[in-house]
């Protein structure tokens, strides 16, 4: 149906810009910061984190480079970087480097790295939930990261 009203909701809908969330995020994160410290900051990302898989979840894959595709394409819906897989049988882990993480500016320890937490939280998910995934596993993150790379190891601990 054609009519004023809608010919109106549509030019209101193209001159109104997407909402800007950056700003918005980088404040929340400084005051989480503040009254939650790193290990509350932390807690509260990884358990974001997990959450998120559940709202996103993964097909049941059975190879570990369908399970990289398929993080991959849920990364990629998110804007958020991509991952890369490698199991280490030696060592008993999955090391995932995840490449252009999403950051809010120069937030977190290393700079830039705000989010590995909740990288962890989602990983963790998205690994146990697969057919014969262990729920025990936490992923560790690596002292080498970076704005532009984050690696963590998944593993009993």
């Amino acid at each position: 149906m054609t009519g004023p009203m809608n010919t109106l909701r549509a030019r209101l809908a193209a001159d109104r810009p997407e909402p800007q969330l950056r700003l918005f995020l980088r404040a929340l994160a400084e005051e989480i910061d503040l009254f939650a410290g790193a290990e509350g900051r932390d807690m509260l990302l990884r358990k974001t984190g997990h959450r998120l898989a559940r709202l996103m979840p993964l097909p049941a894959v059975g190879t570990m480079d369908g399970l990289e595709i398929e993080m991959n394409d849920r990364l990629a819906a998110l804007g958020w970087g991509s991952a890369h897989l490698d199991l280490r049988e030696e060592e008993r882990c999955l090391v995932i480097a995840h490449a252009f993480p999403p950051r809010i500016g120069a937030a977190g320890d290393p700079p830039g790295t705000w989010f590995a937490a909740m990288l962890a939280g989602l990983y963790e998910t998205w690994v146990a939930d697969q057919p014969g995934g262990d729920p025990s596993l936490a992923a560790e993150r690596q002292h080498d990261d970076s704005p532009e790379m984050i690696t963590l190891r998944l593993r009993r601990l």
